[in-house]
This record gives structure tokens, C-alpha cells and sequence, in this order.
């Protein structure tokens, strides 16, 4: 995969955190550990998988909704750029997804039929005219400097956003 195709995975994730509410630090498409990238967003994506306490409410639903959105919206992204982009690429945002869908459905089949909605909810997201002007100026971006702060990459998106046309 090539550093285009890292850059759109990423901005995937950070539009869809900015998109549904999810505070990170920094977007990359830097080397780290066995990644190629990351979108760093504190201990929300532990809290995800380890609080017990809220879950099955309606509030750890969303929540763990939103994150599982956030962890497809990679893949999503880099495909629009490179429609034949393998699951393998983006294999530990799946798996992290699958381990949320497991959790807010329950069972085999329910869990594949929510995560396949999860899927096509963040195709459609990333898809969008919008978007995708969001997503082409962040990879753009990060294209240049390898690691952008959350705050730069939410205004990078805004101003991609406000400077679309309306159709």
C-alpha cells in the first residue's frame, strides 16, 4: 500500500471521530509499532472494550457504535481511492470492530449482520460529497507532515467542508 492510500485509511478515521464526536489527539500516517498509521485517541477505544459498567444502556450502545464507525471508516476511506483495498490491510480495526459488534449484539449471526450495517454505514459517511472533500484535504495534508494535531485536522476538514459547493 502506498503512503496515498495510508493517508486517505487514516483521514477515514479522523473524519469519522470528528463526524461522530470522538475526541483524538493526532492523526498519522507514520510508522508505529506494526502499523502504518494511527489515529490516537486517548483511552476512549480501551474504555470501549473494558467498561462493564454502562454496558447494554443506550449511551454505552452509541458509544460503542460510534467507535466501531470510527475503526470501518479507515478501510471505507482508502477505498474510494483504491476500491480493491484487502480487508488484511485494516485487519486490527476489524477485529476491533467485530469485538464491539459481539459485545452490543450478543451472538454469531446477529453480531455479522450488525457489523455489515456498521459497514455500509461508514462507506455511505465517507462517501459523501462532503466528506470526501473532509477526507481528499486531510490526506493531503498529512501527506506533507506525517503527524497532524487533532485540532489542526478538525480545522482542515471544516474548511475542506465550508468550501464545498452545495449540490
Amino acid at each position: 500500500m502506498n503512503r496515498e492510500s495510508f493517508a486517505w485509511h487514516e483521514a477515514g478515521h479522523a473524519f469519522m471521530a470528528y463526524d461522530r464526536g470522538i475526541s483524538f489527539t493526532t492523526v498519522s500516517i507514520a510508522p508505529v509499532r506494526d502499523s502504518a498509521g494511527c489515529l490516537s485517541h486517548g483511552d476512549s477505544v480501551v474504555r470501549a472494550l473494558t467498561n462493564d459498567e454502562r454496558e447494554g444502556s443506550r449511551r454505552w450502545r452509541r458509544f460503542a457504535e460510534d467507535h466501531i464507525l470510527v475503526a470501518l471508516a479507515g478501510l471505507a476511506a482508502q477505498r474510494l481511492l483504491e476500491p480493491a483495498a484487502l480487508d488484511d490491510v485494516a485487519q486490527s480495526d476489524i477485529d476491533f470492530a467485530q469485538a464491539l459488534a459481539f459485545r452490543v449484539s450478543g451472538t454469531g449471526d446477529q453480531a455479522k449482520a450488525y457489523l455489515t450495517w456498521q459497514g455500509i454505514r461508514a462507506r455511505n459517511a465517507v462517501a459523501a460529497p462532503l466528506a470526501r472533500a473532509a477526507l481528499s484535504a486531510l490526506a493531503g495534508a498529512l501527506l506533507t507532515d506525517e503527524t497532524i494535531r487533532a485540532r489542526t485536522a478538525r480545522q482542515i476538514m471544516r474548511v475542506a467542508i465550508e468550501d464545498t459547493p452545495a449540490q
